[in-house]
């Protein structure tokens, strides 16, 4: 049996009136001699509206968020693993060219924008600057999954060695006078960043509630410091590390907002 229109045009009047009455309400025109059939099914719903909503569409379910007992922290894991090993080499004397530190106002080698956050001098140095670099790194991670953690690296690591790059060659008053850039103060920077505006666009006070402010004050106040103290971290790579980080927290922001976060933890 064809299913009914969903209205049908009177002749007299051109009112659309429903298929199911036989006179026209607003002229009174009869229009048909007998209303056509309704099949009911068992359930009690019309068979026309089970053929429709069966060839509908599926929606795809939302997953349910995970704890973050249940995911592990491996991009920023292998980030202070990788760190760890190569200033364990520059320690050992392995110069820091080898590693994969940057060499201001060259270019030929554009892999060093990732390499080059992972070079230290010292344990001091991978301490400060690759401990708070991991450590936001793995809340971005546990919150967003690995491949955001993956992206946030890249997000952060490229601008800031980029613009460290740059001020090499430019002369401008705040560009490093040094042969070398290596550390991770722009990433650690960069991180820090992307997970504070992420969390401020989250919720009113989710910023707070995730971790203490003062915290967060004196670790960036650390990371500002460290070109006065360590010759090798560029005051620039924090400032290219801060642009990127603004750009990575907007996309995590926009990422949560259409998919929500991939676990529930408070971080």
């Amino acid at each position: 049996m064809s299913r009914p229109d969903l209205f049908v045009v009177c002749k007299n009047c051109g009112a659309e009136i429903s298929p199911y009455v036989t006179e026209c309400p607003y002229c009174g025109r009869r229009v048909r001699k007998r209303a056509p059939r309704v099949e009911i099914a068992r359930d009690g719903e019309p068979r026309a509206r089970q053929r429709r909503m069966s060839r509908a569409r599926p929606r795809r379910p939302r997953l349910p968020a995970r704890s973050a007992s249940e995911r592990r922290p491996f991009v920023s894991g292998a980030v202070f693993v990788l760190s760890a090993l190569l200033t364990f080499a520059a320690e050992i004397g392995v110069s820091l060219d080898e590693l994969g530190a940057l060499i201001p106002g060259q270019f030929e080698q554009p892999w060093r924008l990732l390499t080059a956050p992972l070079v230290h001098t010292s344990v001091a140095y991978l301490a400060i600057a690759a401990g708070i670099a991991t450590a936001a790194l793995r809340a971005v991670e546990l919150r967003f999954g690995s491949v955001a953690a993956l992206l946030a690296y890249l997000g952060c690591a490229v601008p800031a060695s980029a613009v460290a790059l740059a001020a090499g060659r430019s002369g401008l008053p705040f560009a490093d006078a040094v042969a070398v850039v290596a550390g991770a103060n722009g990433l650690a920077m960069g991180l820090l960043v992307a997970y504070v505006v992420e969390r401020r666009l989250a919720a009113p006070g989710a910023l707070a509630a995730a971790v203490d402010p003062l915290a967060l004050a004196v670790a960036a106040v650390l990371i500002l410091a460290l070109p006065l103290a360590v010759p090798e971290a560029s005051a620039a790579a924090a400032a290219g590390g801060i642009a990127g980080g603004v750009a990575v927290g907007l996309v995590l922001s926009l990422w949560r907002r259409r998919r929500g976060p991939l676990i529930d933890a408070g971080i």
